[in-house]
């Protein structure tokens, strides 16, 4: 069993500074009970679509492979009320994480996250790392 996990970035180690779907790519990480490993990237080309408008959401959803139920980032706009009804939001509350040692903290809470991507949910639940 795993979950997958896109990563909002500018440069592939850090996470992105600004709002997850103003992200230039997104690295894509599976995680299982005992490691993670890197499984792919995704481009995104942010638009001049307005914070929190359905359009922003429905292009970033739509850009996610289908294996993706979790998303990981510093911040996230108004448009997490759209995004928790698909994906499992992770906030990053320390700025100094990078995102391997970020991921490596969600693979000590695997239970705990893949019992929440397992179970569909009007909404889910923002899981903060620190």
């Amino acid at each position: 069993m795993s979950f997958k996990v896109a990563c909002a970035t500018a440069d592939g180690q850090h996470f992105f500074e600004g709002h997850f779907g103003d992200a230039p790519f997104y690295i894509v990480y599976e995680v299982v009970e005992n490691g993670f490993k890197e499984s792919g990237r995704i481009d995104n080309h942010p638009s001049d679509t307005g914070h929190g408008e359905a359009e922003k959401a429905n292009k970033i959803m739509g850009i996610m492979r289908q294996d993706i139920n979790v998303f990981a980032n510093f911040q996230y706009g108004p448009n997490i009320k759209r995004i928790r009804k698909k994906y499992v939001p992770v906030v990053i509350k320390n700025h100094n994480l990078d995102i391997r040692t970020a991921i490596n903290r969600l693979q000590e809470r695997f239970s705990e996250i893949q019992d929440i991507t397992e179970h569909e949910k009007e909404e889910y639940p923002i899981v903060f790392i620190k």
